[in-house]
């Protein structure tokens, strides 16, 4: 069978333990395991050879980590002329090194998904995202400036939110806006998941 599009997941679990995310209760996650890059490159091109997949889908809850395994991968898939166009989850720091970007949408990346969640930073410290509203800043203004789009998403309504703190994010969004953004307002829904809180 033929597929024009490729869901893939090449990792298990997260090394960061956001405050607001329930991922690691759900899935009983206490590692964090990836496939390796020439694993990835094997199937990646065995997709495109075999299936004439154009678009692959990255599952992974954070596709850039390890740094190591991500410059790996892309040398790789430069190297093979791999000819994926593909979508990942990333992390703000990451993608604030020009290079870094510049790396992935030469490896066939067109659009990343990042977890601003919010324009303030005490906001980002209660959520533990172990980021800055600079780095966060940095990033969308790498991606715009290379071409590589951008999807983010924002949370209201974590404890500590004010109206400064939600005017802050306005501001934040006015001065270095995503190409795409969608809006969650923070739920503990799921039974049995701590909230976790600073």
């Amino acid at each position: 069978r033929r597929f024009n599009m490729i869901y893939y997941e090449s990792v298990r679990g997260c090394p960061y333990r956001c405050n607001f995310c329930n991922y690691p209760y759900l899935f009983d996650d206490t590692r964090f395991r990836y496939k390796s890059a020439q694993k990835i490159a094997d199937d990646w091109q065995r997709y495109t050879e075999t299936t004439g997949a154009e678009y692959l889908t990255c599952l992974d809850s954070l596709f850039t980590m390890p740094r190591s395994r991500l410059t790996a991968l892309c040398n790789e898939l430069v190297k093979r002329q791999i000819k994926l166009k593909w979508i990942c989850y990333a992390r703000a720091d990451d993608l604030a090194k020009l290079e870094i970007a510049q790396m992935m949408l030469e490896a066939g990346a067109h659009q990343v998904q990042i977890g601003i969640e919010s324009g303030h930073q005490q906001q980002l410290d209660n959520m533990d995202k172990q980021c800055t509203v600079e780095a966060n800043a940095q990033a969308l203004e790498n991606c715009r400036r290379i071409g590589l789009t951008s999807v983010i998403s924002l949370i209201v309504g974590f404890p500590g939110e004010t109206a400064e703190t939600l005017e802050a994010t306005y501001r934040f969004l006015q001065a270095t806006p995503p190409d795409f953004y969608f809006l969650a307002t923070f739920s503990t829904r799921v039974p049995g998941v701590p909230i976790l809180t600073t």
